[in-house]
Order: C-alpha cells, then sequence, then structure tokens
C-alpha cells in the first residue's frame, strides 16, 4: 500500500514538474528578447507555442490518466515530445532546408500517419508499438530522400539539419516504441 500511495506522489509531482517546465519554456523567449534581437517573437509566435505547449499536455495528461502503466505512460510522453519538437522546428525554421521549402510538408505527414495509426490501434500498446516503429521508419526515408534529392542543400545547415533532426526524433520514437512494446506485454 504504501509503495502505491509513493508511486501516486511521484507522478503527481513528475505532472506539476511537467507544468511549471512549459511555462518557464513560454518565458525563455521573452526573457530571449530583453538581451538581444536576435530573438524577435511577435504576439502571434507567443500564441502558437503556447498553444503547441498546451496542447502536448493537455493530450499526455489524457493518456496518462487512462493507464497506471508507466512503461505506456513514458511511451506516450517520448511520442508526443516527437511530435512538439518535430512541429517546433520545422514552423520556426523547417528541417529540410529553412520553414519556406515545400517538402518540410512530408514531416507533418509523419504525424498524421502516427494519429490515424493510434486510433486504427485503438490506442493499444503492443500496436502503438509498431505504429511508433513505423513512424520511426518513414521519418529514415524521409530523411534519405532529402538527402539523395540534394533537397534544401541550399541551406547553410545542410545536411546536418536532417541528419540530427532525425537521429533526435529517431531515437525519441523508438525510444517510445520500446515502451509501449514493455508495456504491452506487462498488461
Amino acid at each position: 500500500m504504501e509503495q502505491i500511495k509513493e508511486e501516486i506522489d511521484l507522478w503527481q509531482r513528475a505532472r506539476v514538474f511537467a507544468w511549471v517546465f512549459g511555462l518557464f519554456a513560454l518565458c525563455l523567449p521573452l526573457v530571449a528578447m530583453q538581451f538581444t534581437e536576435e530573438v524577435n517573437w511577435s504576439l502571434g509566435d507567443f500564441i502558437v507555442f503556447g498553444g503547441m505547449l498546451a496542447g502536448v499536455g493537455i493530450l499526455f495528461e489524457l493518456a496518462a490518466r487512462s493507464t497506471k502503466n508507466t512503461g505506456y505512460r513514458i511511451g506516450v510522453g517520448l511520442a508526443l515530445l516527437g511530435a512538439f519538437l518535430l512541429t517546433w522546428a520545422n514552423l520556426a525554421v523547417g528541417i529540410i532546408g529553412n520553414e519556406n521549402n515545400e517538402a518540410n510538408v512530408l514531416y507533418f505527414g509523419l504525424l498524421l500517419l502516427g494519429f490515424i495509426g493510434a486510433l486504427v490501434v485503438r490506442f493499444k500498446p503492443s500496436g502503438m508499438a509498431f505504429v511508433m516503429a513505423a513512424v520511426t521508419v518513414l521519418l529514415i526515408m524521409i530523411a534519405a530522400f532529402a538527402l539523395f534529392l540534394g533537397l534544401g542543400s541550399s541551406s547553410p545547415t545542410w545536411p546536418r539539419g536532417i541528419v540530427v533532426a532525425t537521429v533526435l526524433l529517431g531515437a525519441l520514437w523508438i525510444g517510445s516504441a520500446l515502451c509501449f512494446r514493455k508495456a504491452g506485454r506487462e498488461s
């Protein structure tokens, strides 16, 4: 009984930390704007970023409340973190070239695939493991396609930007798939 109470307390502290961290992340650009002209956000930028943070937070809360399985919760967290980072990077600077490169829309297909896949497997852990693995494979295929065709090669960060984004997002989503797989075996 004491162990269950400790797990609940830990979960509550983690949730509070996550929401405070989100608020802190929203304030960072505001503080940076006071010290440098390189960060120049409009009200719209803050609204979009705040909406993204709130959306990810609410989706995680809903998913995490639906289960007590820690592996599933971590899997959801990693999947949502990857989706958030992909969206933020793509809107802010773009992954392939710059934010105006039309090839970047391919990355939003990953999010659509993940969402539709989650609905098809009804958010069951074993199915979610497969969906996240499929999303990762498609991520690698998009990167290979962009590198092979030289998409965004005029960017000073090419090909580093594509490679770094692929490695980071791939690691998050494979980690998510492994957590879902573990959760599926435990249920």
